[in-house]
């Protein structure tokens, strides 16, 4: 499975900081699963495609020396 990268924006107004978090998509998805309340899952899909569709998450190869997807 591949690894994505995130740029996460800092919640502090002002902050410039920005952290690059790198993860399975499947551990994305368990992340935000454990923030969605019970019988509202279908935000869990809402939110990763609102991630990818705003290009806040980055798809990155596995191995340094794989060609990209």
């Amino acid at each position: 499975m591949n690894a994505l990268a995130q740029t996460v924006q800092p919640v502090i107004p002002g902050f410039q900081a920005a952290t690059n978090i790198t993860s399975t998509l499947y551990d994305l998805i368990e992340a935000i699963s454990e923030e969605v309340p019970s019988g509202e899952e279908g935000l869990i899909v809402e939110a990763v495609l609102n991630l990818m569709r705003s290009d806040q998450i980055k798809w990155v190869s596995r191995h340094r020396n794989s060609k990209p997807i």
